[in-house]
C-alpha cells in the first residue's frame, strides 16, 4: 500500500528503470517513442505516459516541451516530450553503470525547442529495434498447381541420353541464340561428350 502512495500512477520498477534508461541514451522522446523502445507489446502509450508521471512525481523526468507528429488518422496530434532532470540523469548514469560526467546534459533547451533533431535520431533508433517480420504461409496461387508447373519445364537430352538444357512452355529450349548449330555445341559442351 505504501507503494502506491509514493507512485500515484501505479507504474512497476522495472517499467520506471527502463524508461530511466532510454532516456539516459537519447535524452528527449515521446511517450510513444519510449513505448516503442521499452515496452514494444503494450497497446499503447498509457503505461509509459503514466510511468513518466510516476517519474515527473519523483523529480527524475520532466516534460517541458511539447511536439506535433501525425496521429492514426494522419492528423497532426500534439505530445509532450519527456526528458531527464539532474537527479534523473543521476539515476539514469547508476541504471546504465556509467559515470555521471560521461552522460552529457538533461537536453532540456532542446525539448523546450521540440527536439526535432532528437526525435528523429529516436525514431531511426526505433526502426533499427524493429522485430523481423514473422515468416507467414506461401499463398496459392489461382490456375497453377506444383504439379502444372512441373510438367511446364522438362529437360532436353542429348543424342547419347544425358540431360542438357531446359525448355520452358513449348517445348523450346531457352537458347540464347537461335541457330541450330551453336545450340548442338552448347548441348555437346554441356554433355561433356563429343560423340553427340
Amino acid at each position: 500500500m505504501g507503494e502506491a502512495r509514493q507512485w500515484p500512477y501505479k507504474s512497476t520498477g522495472r517499467v520506471r528503470a527502463l524508461v530511466l534508461l532510454a532516456l539516459g541514451v537519447v535524452k528527449v522522446a515521446t511517450a510513444e517513442q519510449l513505448r516503442q523502445l521499452v515496452l514494444p507489446g503494450t497497446a499503447d502509450a498509457q503505461t509509459v505516459r503514466n510511468t513518466c508521471k510516476d517519474l515527473r512525481h519523483a523529480g527524475l523526468v520532466e516534460s517541458v516541451g511539447k511536439t506535433s507528429r501525425p496521429g492514426k488518422a494522419g492528423q497532426p496530434v500534439a505530445q509532450q516530450l519527456w526528458n531527464l532532470t539532474t537527479a534523473g540523469l543521476a539515476a539514469a548514469a547508476a541504471e546504465l553503470g556509467r559515470p555521471v560526467r560521461e552522460m552529457g546534459g538533461t537536453a532540456r533547451d532542446a525539448a523546450k525547442a521540440g527536439a526535432a533533431h532528437a526525435l528523429a535520431v529516436t525514431d531511426t533508433i526505433g526502426a533499427f529495434r524493429q522485430s523481423p517480420p514473422l515468416a507467414t504461409r506461401p499463398v496459392a496461387r489461382r490456375g497453377t498447381t506444383p504439379a502444372s508447373q512441373a510438367s511446364r519445364h522438362r529437360r532436353e537430352r542429348c543424342q547419347c541420353g544425358h540431360r542438357v538444357w531446359d525448355t520452358c512452355g513449348a517445348g523450346r529450349p531457352r537458347s540464347p541464340s537461335p541457330s541450330p548449330a551453336r545450340s548442338l555445341r552448347r548441348a555437346r559442351a554441356a554433355c561433356g561428350q563429343m560423340r553427340c
